[in-house]
């Protein structure tokens, strides 16, 4: 992508594989060559000074967005990089990780694979290969601490959509009939209901398993009530 921003000819002969959106592409597919060329490379002058100002103004490559690298596998796998350069002092003091628990399992990461499992691994994606793969017999992560850290930060939203979904659920939830809910409850509810969403599930084809009655004996009564409420309204 990088090498496709910075040689005009490269982005000229690839442009068909850029989506400009269904507007643009009408656009494009009615005027003249010389016309769409035009539109072609002040986009690509948009993408230019776009990343000039990310580099400009965010601290890329130092601090936390450095030691966030971590999550490639190259790196991880001591493929790409020098792992003794990470020292994860800004990464774990954000995120509340112990960095004496994890620097022992980063500086020894590599060498508990062999090289065919290496491989193997060096072709999964970023998430697959550190929730998913990460994993012995008994589903116990191999590297705790490393893990916790990677599913922290796979965690972080990269952009504004997650927050705008919550912000329409409080309002669906906290009416004018029901404005006396506590903060902790209002939260439990948003919560129950945005995992309800993600999974495309409601009140009438959720299934109760043995593990989750078994979770709702440890639980007081409003917060037994605050769930059912929660696959009511999502169904409602």
């Amino acid at each position: 992508m990088l090498l496709v921003l910075l040689d005009h000819r490269i982005f000229l002969y690839q442009s068909k594989k850029f989506f400009f959106g269904h507007e643009c592409i009408d656009l494009l597919t009615t005027i003249p060559k010389a016309a769409a060329n035009k539109i072609r490379m002040d986009c690509l002058q948009f993408y230019i000074i776009s990343l000039e100002e990310i580099q400009r103004r965010l601290p890329l490559g130092t601090g936390i967005f450095k030691e966030m690298e971590f999550l490639s596998p190259e790196i991880a796998m001591g493929v790409k990089g020098n792992e003794n350069d990470f020292t994860f002092k800004n990464i774990c003091s954000r995120f509340n990780v112990d960095a004496y628990a994890l620097l022992p399992e980063w500086r020894t990461f590599e060498f508990n694979f062999k090289s065919d499992e290496k491989d193997n691994l060096l072709k999964m994606g970023t998430e697959e290969f550190w929730i998913t793969k990460m994993k012995n017999l008994n589903d116990n992560f191999l590297f705790p601490t490393i893990s916790k850290l990677a599913k922290f930060v796979l965690t972080l939203p990269h952009a504004n959509a997650d927050s705008e979904r919550i912000f329409s659920i409080v309002t669906d939830v906290r009416t004018k009939k029901r404005n006396k809910l506590s903060h902790a409850n209002l939260t439990s509810i948003c919560i129950i209901r945005s995992f309800l969403q993600d999974e495309n599930l409601n009140c009438c084809i959720f299934q109760c398993k043995e593990s989750h009655l078994k979770k709702l004996q440890r639980l007081n009564s409003t917060t037994i009530i605050n769930i059912f409420f929660a696959l009511w309204l999502h169904h409602a």
